[in-house]
């Protein structure tokens, strides 16, 4: 299997780590990667700043994306096994840090992607059409960082989930 199952002597040990949270982060990078394909096949609207400020084409995103995502799910398995028994938690919270805050991101960008595909092919038919009117006047005119502030505030959750996995670390380091 691709993803390996973590092996816990605990119930509710704070490195027990699902293999379906890796599952369904490497659909949502899938279907990030359809979702903008669909809104923007020639990456004219291409919102991630990386892939414009390199001018990747699709083959090139797609390697990349194959490449972090491998990565980052290896190095986040390996830092979920680590979380109990490391005594310096900083490279494997900033680890942790990265696959939450993308992993939470990703929820963000479908949508995103979504709502804009919907707008920008002019989906008049679509119930959700006025809403996605609304929100591209949203995020164009009102908020040109509405990107930047919804990545904050998803890092800010990353950040309360490893501060999570680490207090129930040292509890559990406490009952033994």
């Amino acid at each position: 299997m691709f993803f390996p199952t973590i092996e816990t002597t605990k119930r509710g040990d704070a490195n027990q780590a699902s293999p379906l949270k890796y599952y369904v982060y490497a659909t949502l990078v899938i279907l990030d990667l359809l979702t903008t394909y669909i809104g923007t096949p020639d990456l004219k609207y291409e919102g991630n700043l990386i892939i414009r400020y390199l001018g990747l084409n699709w083959v090139q995103i797609i390697l990349l994306a194959l490449l972090f995502t491998t990565l980052i799910i290896i190095l986040s398995i390996n830092a979920h096994k680590r979380i109990n028994t490391s005594k310096r938690i900083s490279i494997t919270s900033l680890i942790l840090l990265i696959f939450y805050s993308h992993y939470y991101y990703s929820f963000f960008v479908i949508t995103n992607n979504i709502i804009s595909t919907m707008y920008i092919q002019s989906i008049t038919n679509s119930f959700f059409y006025p809403a996605a009117e609304l929100y591209i006047e949203i995020v164009t005119y009102f908020t040109p960082f509405f990107h930047r502030y919804v990545q904050f505030s998803l890092v800010f959750a990353a950040v309360i989930r490893i501060n999570f996995l680490i207090r129930k670390r040292k509890l559990n380091q406490y009952i033994e």
